[in-house]
């Protein structure tokens, strides 16, 4: 029988553990070169590697990113992106296009960095500078694309 306690109430020291420890999630946010069709400039996007967890998921969404030139040829690999869209801007639908894709009128760039780093930090998420040095001094490129951070969410 106190074989038997001890052992519940270690379990039930190591289920509460395991709810408090929660998991890490860790991302990447880019710069990328986006090809705006409608009025035919390019762009330079804030994109994130995958749809992450917390508040910030509210302002991913995934992007058709047109073909930049004739000469590169487009993959499935890049032919959408997750996007940051800011949060201070309205949903707007843009049916001048020829694919009419939907979006926010304001898709992260440059100029929002202040902004979503803000966000990042009132919400939980962390900015390690450590790995986003390390991966901007790495000889090895996932894409064209420009690390801006790595970031880690606690769930």
């Amino acid at each position: 029988m106190v074989v038997f306690i001890i052992l519940l109430l270690l379990s039930f020291n190591f289920f509460s553990f395991q709810i408090y420890m929660g998991h890490t999630r860790s991302y990447i946010l880019s710069i990328r070169v986006f090809l705006d069709t409608c009025n035919g400039c390019y762009k330079n996007v804030i994109t994130i590697n995958t749809l992450p967890e917390g508040p910030l998921r509210n302002l991913v969404g995934k992007l058709q990113m047109p073909q930049l030139s004739p000469f590169k040829t487009q993959t499935a690999c890049t032919g959408c992106a997750y996007v940051l869209y800011s949060a201070n801007d309205g949903y707007t639908c843009n049916t001048g296009c020829n694919d009419k894709q939907c979006y926010n009128g304001n898709i992260m760039n440059e100029s929002h960095i202040p902004e979503l780093f803000s966000f990042l930090m009132s919400n939980g998420y962390t900015i390690d500078t450590g790995l986003t040095k390390l991966l901007n001094k790495s000889e090895i490129k996932m894409n064209d694309d420009k690390v801006l951070c790595f970031i880690t969410y606690n769930t």
